[in-house]
């Protein structure tokens, strides 16, 4: 009698636990190449959005002609968040940095007054005004839900989903022996805030953000 060829139970047991495995290792390592290259992004668009910010004041604020103003701080606001400064073409450029704007924490009233989500950013606006009133300038200071003016330029993503979002932003101005300011910034650059729970997790690969800071002395 002809034997019959064939797969007995257990060799199929066998087979189907063994692919099993592979599928199991294949997905864990696409999942792992795809977890490695949503953090590069993500640290890649933090500090390319950090650092243009920065590369822009920094500019200004050497090549300006003086500080015209630094915003004075409070218990609601205890960071000077907005800063002035005279450009050599006589106009003044102001940096205003605006906090986080998120619908779902704000308790307060007046719906149709609530702005569309958002990061924390920083804006940057040239002003001419009138020297006698260009220290008002910086008496501007954004709240949660400050609208942002036309003729300001955002130097940040503030797309609420795939921008960046800013926080802790300080400028503080210290005179120097040659007579010239000194201008100290510093701020905090971590992923968008709204994602969802499997992004929020490779979100934490920045632990807190990436902190830029810088100092110039005026020329």
């Amino acid at each position: 009698m002809k034997k019959q060829s064939g797969f007995t139970l257990i060799e199929a047991l066998i087979v189907v636990t063994l692919a099993g495995i592979i599928g199991l290792v294949m997905t864990d390592l696409l999942y792992r190449t795809f977890r490695g290259a949503n953090k590069t992004y993500l640290i890649g668009n933090i500090k390319q959005n950090g650092q243009t910010a920065l590369n822009i004041m920094e500019s200004n604020i050497r090549f300006a002609k003086e500080v015209t103003c630094i915003s004075t701080t409070d218990s609601s606001n205890p960071k000077s968040t907005v800063l002035a400064v005279k450009s050599s073409s006589g106009k003044y450029i102001v940096f205003r940095y605006y906090p986080l704007y998120d619908p779902t924490a704000d308790t307060s009233t007046g719906e149709f007054l609530k702005p569309p989500p958002h990061n924390g950013f920083i804006t940057q606006e040239e002003i001419s005004a009138d020297p006698s009133a260009a220290r008002g300038l910086c008496n501007y200071v954004p709240g949660l839900r400050t609208p942002v003016s036309t003729r300001e330029k955002i130097l940040t993503d503030r797309d609420f989903n795939n921008g960046v979002s800013v926080s802790s932003l300080e400028f503080k101005k210290t005179p120097t022996a040659s007579g010239k300011d000194l201008v100290s910034i510093t701020f905090t650059v971590s992923p968008p805030t709204e994602k969802t729970s499997s992004q929020r997790v490779e979100n934490q690969v920045t632990d807190g953000g990436v902190t830029f800071q810088t100092s110039i002395i005026l020329r």
